[in-house]
């Protein structure tokens, strides 16, 4: 669907953003309590943030009102990519639609980017297109976890048919098998090693795992991404990003989940 880009705005609850801030700080620092007035910089400083359309978790898209976005899917899990009129893409979830304005989850995604003007929004994850996910309620979890320095085992490899383990995430407190039937695409863009097999075989080499799907395929992002920061004039910056990522794309795909032993 196409939207006409007005304008972006942060959102962002000061009062809520400063307690929470103070919570995590607690014990760890004597500066004094943050305050409204006082977060925001605090927050740019400790994660190398210019503006608040980088740092707010949430911000709202003003565009020109289209009938055709009443189709969205708001519901707290399907994921839309924006792609702007300079060609750069951003991820959101949609919280609220309202003719004329959009209220997003767009995380940490440097907002500030994008360009006024013509935009396509697309979903790019349809929960309904990975009905396998309903199986984490039986772990108490509503998504999948985060995989934090998680290794994967490949179980098996036949014609276009690959069985993959996601184990032993730090913070996970489940293992996943995926099997990925009729692969059509494999492509991997390493910084760390040549091998992206190899490499994610590793202990602690898996950071994450996304699941993205369209109309015709599936497709699963196995990453190892991070931030070299460094610091200048008592301020931290991103020095470089370092990418390690493998992407599978497959017609077929089907997840099962298990506890992770406690030993």
């Amino acid at each position: 669907m196409k939207i006409d880009v007005l304008s972006v705005e942060p959102l962002c609850d000061k009062a809520k953003c400063a307690a929470s801030l103070n919570e995590f700080l607690d014990g760890f620092s004597d500066e004094p309590l943050l305050t409204e007035e006082t977060v925001c910089a605090k927050r740019f400083t400790m994660n190398g943030h210019d503006d608040a359309l980088q740092c707010c978790e949430e911000a709202l898209i003003t565009y020109t009102p289209d009938e055709t976005l009443a189709g969205l899917k708001i519901d707290g899990h399907s994921q839309y990519q924006l792609t702007d009129s300079k060609g750069q893409q951003f991820m959101m979830i949609v919280l609220e639609a309202l003719p004329g304005q959009l209220r997003v989850m767009k995380g940490h995604i440097p907002y500030g980017e994008i360009a006024p003007g013509a935009a396509e929004l697309i979903c790019v994850f349809d929960i309904a297109r990975f009905p396998d996910l309903v199986k984490l309620t039986e772990f108490d979890l509503e998504d999948l976890p985060s995989f934090h320095e998680a290794r994967m085992e490949v179980l098996s490899r036949e014609g276009n048919t690959l069985r993959l383990y996601i184990c032993d995430g730090l913070f996970s407190p489940i293992n996943m098998t995926m099997t990925l039937t009729g692969i059509t695409r494999e492509e991997s863009c390493m910084d760390d090693a040549d091998d992206p097999w190899a490499y994610f075989r590793q202990e602690a080499c898996v950071s994450g795992v996304e699941l993205r799907c369209d109309e015709a395929k599936y497709s699963v992002r196995i990453h190892n991404n991070y931030c070299a920061v460094g610091q200048r004039d008592g301020k931290r910056y991103i020095a470089q990003r370092v990418i390690n990522e493998l992407l599978i794309c497959c017609e077929k795909l089907e997840m099962s989940f298990a506890r992770r032993s406690s030993e």
